[in-house]
């Protein structure tokens, strides 16, 4: 999981040029969200719904979390 959402950051890892329209509904929608202060749309996930998800992934594509990690820690 990217502690911090940009669209620059999440069209990287998720190759989805629509990543900065996808970060502005989920801000409009207040969906377990913070914005954070700064020149650019930044969101960073609310604790609990970010521990979800990676026990989630982790329960789900348990193979695919070292690579998913390490693509994230270069960004």
């Amino acid at each position: 999981m990217l502690p911090k959402l940009s669209a620059a950051r999440c069209r990287q890892v998720w190759l989805d040029p629509r990543a900065a329209r996808w970060l502005e509904d989920v801000e409009a929608r207040g969906l377990f969200v913070s914005t954070l202060e700064g020149p650019e749309l930044i969101l960073r996930l609310h604790d609990l719904f970010r521990d979800f998800l990676e026990n989630r992934l982790a329960r789900d594509l348990p193979d695919e979390v070292p690579e998913l990690l390490k693509a994230t820690l270069n960004k």
